[in-house]
């Protein structure tokens, strides 16, 4: 059966969603997903079961699958990133980062990494940077900065003051973005890692305090889980609280307040997306619902903001995925679920 539930809200906008396809090959939950820009019809997975898997989405069929040996006390892999051009990929397994080179090689499984970085501590992610680095949230609130799979040159030294979750470069700008357990976004100078402001996103809990309160129901604290980019300008926010946050950033230097946030889901939200050339927003949390945002939101005030429609999920998500109009999601099954959206 179908991991997903069509359950439609009044209708909005023009945007129709459906569930998509399946793919099938990984043994154990799926932790990460990432599609290739440079060959649009790959999508690379890892997972759980201790592999990483390349699908050809013309077919739906894992076309390459990369079997990382257990380099710790647990072969799980974590984060998992294709190099531009699709001529490699980067997996995270704990501490370590390890690339592999698929030029050359046209075995269905690809075995030992070609390339490898021990990090300080566990890795909760990372992000490619221009001039082939790496910045690396670690378990130890920093953040390295790597050319390669070389010693970090540049440490992004305690500047949160709690597990830094996710970091995300701002496109076309040289610019690295960080959100951590302290419950703050940072903006910081990617080439010499000097810090260009902090929001604090507590303050957009007060809504759901005083939702909490009244129902309740005890929510988590708005840690900082999924940062997305829609172009340079516009940076959407996954929180601990279940609050999803757009911030409108200009060539100014001040770092603005997020311009809209809304209590979006009932648990935490580690998955936000933006789909298609229209801006649409989507979220994914751990009430286990997936929610469209429309375009036209980024107008509005949180308390206005408007969800298209939702999807009832059979899994907690992971991470997402988009190609095109097609949203991909990593979940705690061993099975990947799109859904499509149209409009």
């Amino acid at each position: 059966s179908s991991l997903c539930q069509w359950s439609p809200l009044p209708a909005l906008s023009s945007l129709m969603v459906e569930v998509g396809r399946e793919l099938r090959g990984h043994k154990d939950a799926v932790v990460c997903a990432d599609h290739c820009v440079g060959c649009p019809d790959l999508l690379l997975t890892s997972s759980e079961d201790g592999t990483a898997r390349v699908w050809d989405l013309r077919t739906s069929r894992s076309v390459r699958m990369l079997r990382v040996s257990a380099s710790s006390d647990a072969a799980e892999l974590g984060t998992c990133r294709w190099v531009v051009d699709g001529s490699s990929v980067v997996v995270a397994q704990g501490s370590q980062l390890l690339g592999f080179d698929l030029r050359g090689n046209d075995s269905v499984i690809v075995g030992d990494a070609t390339a490898s970085l021990d990090c300080p501590d566990d890795i909760n992610d990372f992000e490619l940077l221009d001039g082939g680095r790496f910045a690396v949230p670690c378990d130890d609130n920093n953040i390295y900065i790597t050319t390669g799979f070389e010693e970090p040159h540049l440490t992004l030294t305690r500047k949160h003051q709690n597990i830094v979750s996710v970091a995300r470069c701002r496109p076309e700008h040289p610019e690295l973005f960080t959100g951590g357990f302290d419950c703050t976004v940072a903006r910081w100078d990617s080439r010499n890692g000097k810090q260009r402001g902090v929001v604090n996103v507590g303050s957009l809990s007060a809504v759901r305090e005083n939702e909490s309160s009244s129902s309740g129901q005890m929510l988590n604290p708005p840690f900082v889980l999924c940062l997305r980019f829609d172009g340079p300008n516009r940076l959407a926010y996954g929180l601990g609280d279940g609050t999803v946050a757009v911030t409108t950033l200009s060539h100014m230097a001040r770092f603005p307040e997020p311009q809209w946030a809304v209590p979006g889901h009932s648990a935490q939200v580690p998955c936000v997306a933006w789909v298609g050339c229209a801006g649409t927003l989507v979220s994914a949390g751990n009430d286990k619902i997936l929610r469209v945002w429309s375009h036209e939101c980024q107008r509005l005030n949180g308390a206005n903001a408007l969800s298209v429609a939702e999807i009832g999920l059979a899994y907690l998500p992971n991470t997402i995925a988009v190609r095109e109009q097609e949203v991909f999601l990593a979940q705690t099954a061993a099975v990947v679920q799109s859904v499509v959206i149209r409009g």
